[in-house]
């Protein structure tokens, strides 16, 4: 079963993928697997083109899923979280400008199907996206109280203009404290802005070293490539570690934009 219809397009932070469990009342031997490729989709593209793909979706469990697609628009808080909207509602949301078929399909076990979508860029926009969800019902009959987990995928897709500026960051009150619950463990804490109009997904590296530089090691920065959005600011915190109790000092160095590397180097005190 297949139909078509206009939806917009969302998302953001950090990107990726988001798997929710659903409990559905099946039968305990079921084996439920899915997998969508890409996780993430990024496309750049002019004021008033077309583009068309897929995403791939794989059952790879014992039972027939019923897939059906959802949108939902999305942006994302100082802290890092994500917050829904309803699609279509969003100044951003692809809604307007896309078309994906299926929105239904009946995935067999170890089959895949390709879910199309085209997307007519307006004339005029910087960025647009939604969270595409995949949500997976086994055709099974229930028994009982046997509950087995159907999951739902979501996989974020964004489209951003050939005229977009491209991201720039401006980093302030950068601060490494000991992490009070593991003292081996160094916190990075500061605040970062995105004044362009397209993602970025900033990486780089964290040295850090004792006295005499016994202990040397780098750490990734952001291992999790994680977006910053346009216009998005976001208070930011990570984890780095373990590291020895002594004096330490710490060289961070990541892309603040495609051109330009944000450099600083601290001290961080003993432990107490």
């Amino acid at each position: 079963m297949s139909e078509a219809l206009p939806i917009p397009m969302r998302r953001a932070a950090q990107a990726a993928l988001l798997v929710f469990a659903l409990i559905c009342a099946i039968p305990a031997n079921a084996a439920i697997s899915i997998a969508v490729a890409p996780p993430l989709v990024e496309k750049v593209a002019r004021p008033g083109s077309t583009i068309r793909d897929v995403i791939l979706f794989r059952n790879g469990g014992t039972e027939t899923l019923d897939v059906s697609v959802t949108f939902v628009d999305f942006s994302v808080n100082v802290d890092g979280s994500v917050a829904e909207r309803p699609p279509g509602l969003d100044p951003t949301s692809i809604l307007p400008y896309a078309q994906v078929t299926p929105l239904r399909a009946r995935v067999e076990p170890n089959q895949q199907v390709n879910f199309r979508y085209t997307i007519r860029t307006p004339h005029d926009f910087k960025q647009l996206r939604t969270m595409v969800m995949f949500a997976g019902t086994p055709q099974v009959a229930t028994t009982g109280n046997q509950v087995v987990f159907a999951p739902r995928v979501g996989v974020p897709l964004y489209v951003e203009s050939t005229e977009a500026r491209p991201a720039q960051l401006e980093v302030s009150d950068v601060q490494w404290t000991r992490s009070s619950e593991t003292p081996e463990k160094l916190v990075l804490s500061m605040v970062v802005r995105n004044t362009g109009d397209r993602n970025i997904r900033p990486t780089g590296t964290v040295q850090v070293r004792s006295a005499a530089e016994r202990f040397n090691q780098t750490f990734p920065f952001n291992e999790g490539r994680e977006p910053l959005l346009p216009g998005q600011k976001r208070v930011w915190r990570m984890t780095f570690g373990p590291v020895p109790g002594g004096e330490l000092s710490v060289s961070l160095r990541f892309a603040k934009s495609f051109r330009d590397t944000f450099v600083k180097d601290d001290r961080v005190p003993a432990a107490q």
